[in-house]
């Protein structure tokens, strides 16, 4: 390990002894690789009202962290702080924010010290007791993969629900901005990668309207809709492959309401984008649609998904990614213990691309409150994507252990 990073251990664990208290009450901590979410704050006292402090440290084993077909694995140290802040001004208004850096410094790669950075903040007016709005923005610097890349994403959700109905509006903007020292127009090295070259820089701005009816019946349909414009603003004048694009897609379908806790939504999907490329103009699909989401006990939920959805490409030539995705996954808690299991398949097939391939993924992971400030994880993932057409393929399995203190 790095002597940087031994002091900063000897500091932190300095911190927790002066710290940690004795109380069973936690919050869960942040997975691995997961964006943090704010949390509630904590009884324990800071300098600010309403704002928690944490800090943490992990060690662990990354076998494949750039999901190439010759891999290299490699032991890892990471280090992390950050705030969490919530904010309750009045009954009906409220505001959140986060802020965290982790760095890993990976023993045995050649790009060996590696971050990320993610802030966020948030906003939520209840107008009345059926209306609300929430509005919120982050970014986030992700400089832990080769291909380093910002991603901005802003928000506005507003929502009337009534004994009957359910109506949403939401409006969504994405921009990812690489900022690899790569030139325009670079070729990804291997398909599995996700391309993060400055030719695939883009803006995705839209909107989606949903609609629930006889929300408390047995039966409630719904029908959802989305308009999306996607701008590749840094491709070449003229370029040969012109992801530019405007997106449309629809579901509609039935919640089927089994008891309080178990309910179902199937339907029909269709999707539709219309790229601005002289050769490939459209590309279309539909197909069955399907979410559960049951609450097996006090303890225990269970959620599955199927769908089909159209994403941003992960191939050099792909104008986009056509993906079925079949997903389901577990979520425990009991006092300080907090468990979940996950499992998905994702089948993708690039639009105007000779790919075809399957990407599996699953992950377990535990978390431990030994007190109110103090928490205790470990977690691990897997990976296998291999491509039908050409025959390659890569697999990457990560595990790791860790300690996030607050206070």
């Amino acid at each position: 390990m790095h002597a940087s990073l031994s002091g900063a251990l000897r500091l932190l664990i300095g911190t927790w002894v002066c710290f940690a208290s004795n109380s069973a009450i936690a919050q869960q901590s942040s997975k691995q690789f997961d964006k943090v979410q704010p949390e509630t704050s904590s009884a324990v006292a800071t300098a600010v009202a309403g704002v928690q402090l944490y800090v943490g440290v992990e060690g662990g084993y990354d076998s494949n962290l750039d999901n190439r077909v010759i891999r290299t694995g490699s032991a890892y140290e990471m280090l992390q702080a950050g705030l969490n802040g919530n904010f309750k001004v009045t009954e009906q208004e409220s505001y959140s924010l986060s802020l965290r850096a982790r760095n890993y410094w990976y023993n045995d790669l050649n790009l060996s010290d590696r971050y990320d950075v993610d802030a966020a903040v948030g906003a939520r007016y209840d107008f009345s007791n059926e209306t609300s709005l929430k509005v919120g923005t982050s970014w986030v610097r992700d400089a832990i993969t080769v291909y380093r890349t910002d991603i901005f994403k802003s928000y506005a959700d507003l929502v009337h629900e009534t004994v009957e109905t359910r109506l949403r509006l939401k409006f969504d903007s994405r921009t990812e901005l690489s900022f690899a020292d790569q030139k325009p127009g670079t070729l990804d090295p291997d398909v599995f990668s996700v391309t993060r070259n400055k030719a695939f820089d883009f803006t995705k701005n839209g909107g989606t309207a949903s609609l629930l009816i006889f929300r408390k019946q047995f039966l409630a349909p719904f029908i959802i809709g989305n308009a999306t414009n996607i701008d590749y603003f840094n491709q070449d004048p003229n370029p040969a492959i012109d992801r530019n694009a405007n997106e449309y897609w629809g579901v509609a379908g039935v919640r089927v309401t089994l008891s309080p806790s178990l309910y179902v939504d199937a339907g029909a999907r269709a999707n539709r984008r219309d790229f601005d490329d002289l050769l490939f103009r459209h590309f279309s699909s539909s197909s069955f649609d399907a979410r559960m989401n049951w609450k097996v006990s006090n303890d225990l939920t269970l959620n599955a998904v199927f769908e089909r959805v159209i994403r941003e490409p992960t191939t050099s030539f792909g104008l986009a990614d056509d993906v079925k995705t079949y997903e389901v996954r577990l979520d425990y808690k009991s006092g300080p213990w907090t468990l979940y299991a996950k499992a998905f398949l994702d089948e993708m097939r690039p639009i105007g691309d000779n790919f075809n391939f399957k990407k599996y993924n699953w992950g377990l992971g535990v978390i431990n409150a030994l007190n109110q400030s103090t928490d205790i994880y470990a977690d691990y993932s897997g990976k296998y994507a291999k491509d039908s057409i050409s025959g390659d393929s890569y697999t990457r399995n990560s595990a790791g252990a860790g300690i996030k203190i607050k206070f």
